[in-house]
């Protein structure tokens, strides 16, 4: 099983330390999966449209021959044991839960909310996730199998070149 790690970023250097703490993690250590499988990372970089770095990650995916596609924003907080359970959930497409954190208030407090977009979600304060059926997904960190992108490619051929 390969899974093809993906970070849409207009500057990696300033990715958000908690992003690069948890990607460095993960890479580090990897995700203790019980079958052999293979974890490559890649960022895109210095696309000034979100839209066109996802596509252009999209197209990699496909291109490297992997199952999984993960792609995660460069401002996310995420746990790579979330992205186990993702992986070990079987689902076609899971948004993991994440923390987004946004800069501080004039008090000095921090402000981080937590964001439960998902196709399937979990709670992210909960350890067991129990993966609910949502209407709509956001793409901050986002698993999807690649037969999904395949599927859609027979429905609609020049939806994904």
């Amino acid at each position: 099983m390969k899974i093809f790690m993906a970070t849409p970023t207009r500057d990696l250097e300033r990715a958000h330390p908690e992003y690069v703490r948890a990607r460095d993690s993960l890479l580090k250590n990897g995700l203790a999966l019980p079958k052999d499988y293979q974890l490559a990372y890649r960022y895109v970089e210095g696309l000034s449209i979100l839209s066109q770095a996802r596509a252009l990650i999209t197209s990699l995916c496909l291109a490297s021959g992997a199952d999984y596609i993960f792609m995660v924003d460069d401002d996310i907080f995420f746990r790579p044991e979330d992205l186990r359970a993702a992986v070990l959930s079987g689902l076609p497409i899971v948004g993991l839960p994440c923390l987004l954190h946004e800069e501080p208030r004039a008090d000095g407090e921090d402000r981080v909310h937590t964001l439960n977009y998902s196709v399937f979600s979990g709670d992210p304060q909960v350890e067991d996730k129990d993966w609910r059926q949502v209407r709509a997904v956001g793409a901050g960190a986002l698993l999807v199998k690649a037969e999904v992108f395949h599927a859609m490619k027979r429905i609609r051929p020049h939806f994904i070149s």
